[in-house]
C-alpha cells in the first residue's frame, strides 16, 4: 500500500478481549528493516497493538500488544511475492490455557513455530477495540501514517467484533490442486466494530451488516486486477540483479547504474504451455535508449556481476530480446532489424506462443516483428519468463501484464482484453490470455 493508510475512530463499545481479524496479502518487495502495519491500535500514551509483518530484514508475521504484554510472532517467513497469503490472528483472552489465547493463522494453518510466545493474562483486555478518541485504528501504517507502511497489497479485510472465527470462514482448501483459496463472500456475524472491506476493488465502505465505514488517511488507493482469486504475474523482487530497483507494487523497473545490462529482473510466472500477452510502458526524464524488453529461459542467471551482455554462456541458454534500437537478438546471434527504435511513452507488446514456438512484438498496438524460437533453447525450456534490462538512470520500465496501470497512472484507452480478465492499453491479439493463474488455467 506504499504510503496509503486507512484511519477508523471508534464510537460502540466492544470486545476487546475476543476478535477475529483476516485478511489476504501480496507482498511487493524485499524486507526493509521495518515493521509493516497490517492493522494497529495506537493510544495517547504510545502504547501500540499492531498486526504486522514484524520484519527486522526477516518477514515474520505477528501480533504485539504493549497493553497487555503480548508478543506472538511465527517463524515462518513470509517471503514469496509471487502469491498471495491468507492471514489471520484470533484472540480469545478469556480462555485457561495461555498459549490458545492467541492464534495466528496462515493459509488456513494455525502456526505452531513460533519465535515469540509471550501471552496476554487471562480476560486481559487489548488496544484493539478500544473506544475512544486518543485511540486511533488504522490499516496499513502506525499512528496515523507516521511510518511502518504495508509494503504490498490487501484485499477481503476484514474484523469479527466478539466472535473467534475458524479459518474456513474466509477460505478453503481446492479441492483439485490443494491450495488454500479465497472465499470470496464469507458469511459470519461482524458484531458492533465488526467489517469486511477492500472486497470488490478499492471500496473502504463497509460491505458486512455492521456499516462500520473507514476513512483514507493518506496516500493513493489503486484498484488492481491482482486479487486472491486472480494472481497476475509482476516483476519479481527476489530474481533481479541487485541494481534494479522495484517499485509500484512490483510493476515498474528503474536502474542505478549506467550503461551496463545488470539490471536485470524476471517475473514471478513462467509460460510453460499456451498462448500469453503483456505490455511495458517507457517512461523517465532523459533518453529513451537503455532498455531491452523480452523473454528468458527460466535457467538464466541475472545476477551476473558483468551483467548479461558480457555472459554469452547465459545468453545462449535462451534469450529473445525487443533492443532498445528497434532490432531484435535471439540468444547468442547478431542483432536482426525489425522497427525504430521505441521513444518515451511509447508501449512495447509481447505475445509469447508456445504452442507454434513463435513470438511477436509490437510498438503502440502495431505489430513490428515475428520471430521463429523452434531453434532457440527457449523451445524446450521448462518455462519462458518476461524479463526487461535497463541501463540508464534517468529510465522507468513499467509492466503491464493485464493489471491495468502503468506505474500508479490507470489506462486511460483499453483496449480488447482476453478471454480472462485483464486490462491492456492495446488489443490483446486474438486467443492470446493475460499472464494470471486464471490465464494460465484458461
Amino acid at each position: 500500500m506504499s504510503n496509503t493508510y486507512l484511519s477508523r475512530t471508534l464510537s460502540g463499545s466492544s470486545s476487546r478481549e475476543q476478535w477475529t481479524f483476516s485478511a489476504w496479502i501480496k507482498m511487493t518487495g524485499e524486507p526493509t528493516g521495518s515493521y509493516g502495519y497490517l492493522f494497529s491500535c495506537t493510544d495517547a500514551a504510545n502504547h501500540t497493538a499492531r498486526i504486522s509483518i514484524l520484519d527486522n530484514n526477516v518477514a515474520k508475521f505477528g501480533f504485539v500488544d504493549s497493553l497487555i504484554s503480548t508478543n506472538v510472532q511465527t517463524n515462518r517467513l513470509l517471503r514469496d511475492t509471487s502469491n498471495w497469503y491468507h492471514l489471520m490472528v484470533v484472540l480469545d483472552t478469556t480462555l485457561s490455557t495461555a498459549s490458545d489465547r492467541v492464534k495466528l493463522y496462515v493459509n488456513g494453518v494455525r502456526e505452531t513455530s513460533l519465535a515469540n510466545t509471550t501471552y496476554p493474562s487471562v480476560n486481559a483486555g487489548g488496544l484493539i477495540n478500544y473506544v475512544g478518541g486518543s485511540y486511533r485504528h488504522n490499516i496499513g501504517s502506525y499512528n496515523n501514517g507516521s511510518s511502518n507502511f504495508f509494503n504490498g497489497i490487501m484485499s477481503h479485510v476484514h474484523f469479527a467484533d466478539g466472535a473467534m472465527l475458524a479459518p474456513t470462514v474466509f477460505g478453503e482448501t481446492d479441492a483439485t490442486t490443494g491450495a488454500w483459496k479465497i472465499k470470496v463472500d464469507p458469511t459470519f456475524t461482524p458484531g458492533t466494530n465488526g467489517f469486511s472491506i477492500l472486497m470488490n476493488g478499492n471500496t473502504i465502505t463497509d460491505q458486512s451488516a455492521g456499516s462500520n465505514n473507514w476513512s483514507l488517511g493518506g496516500g493513493t488507493l489503486t484498484k488492481t486486477e491482482d486479487c486472491p482469486d486472480n494472481v497476475f504475474a509482476t516483476m519479481n523482487s527476489l530474481d533481479k540483479n541487485v541494481n534494479a530497483v522495484l517499485t509500484n507494487g512490483n510493476n515498474s523497473l528503474s536502474t542505478t547504474n549506467n550503461g551496463n545490462w545488470v539490471n536485470a529482473c524476471r517475473a514471478t510466472l513462467g509460460i510453460g504451455s499456451g498462448k500469453f500477452y503483456w505490455e511495458m510502458k517507457i517512461t523517465g526524464s532523459g533518453t529513451s535508449n537503455g532498455y531491452f524488453f523480452g523473454i528468458c529461459a527460466d535457467t538464466v542467471n541475472l545476477k551476473t556481476s558483468s551483467g548479461l551482455q558480457d555472459t554469452s554462456a547465459e545468453r545462449a541458454k535462451g534469450m529473445l530480446l525487443f533492443c532498445d534500437d528497434g532490432q531484435y537478438q535471439l540468444d547468442t546471434n547478431s542483432r536482426q532489424s525489425m522497427t525504430s527504435g521505441a521513444a518515451l511513452n511509447d508501449v512495447l507488446g509481447c505475445a509469447v506462443d508456445r504452442d507454434n514456438n513463435n513470438v511477436k512484438f509490437f510498438k503502440n498496438g502495431s505489430q513490428v516483428g515475428s520471430i521463429d524460437i523452434s531453434s532457440s533453447p527457449l523451445a524446450t525450456c521448462s518455462h519462458i519468463m518476461p524479463f526487461t534490462i535497463g541501463y540508464y538512470t534517468a529510465l522507468q520500465l513499467n509492466h503491464n501484464f493485464g493489471n491495468g496501470y502503468w506505474g500508479t497512472s490507470a489506462i486511460s484507452s483499453q483496449g480488447t482484453s482476453a478471454s480472462t480478465p485483464g486490462i491492456f492499453e492495446h488489443d490483446c491479439p486474438s486467443g492470446f490470455q493475460p499472464l494470471s493463474t486464471k490465464g494460465l488455467n484458461a
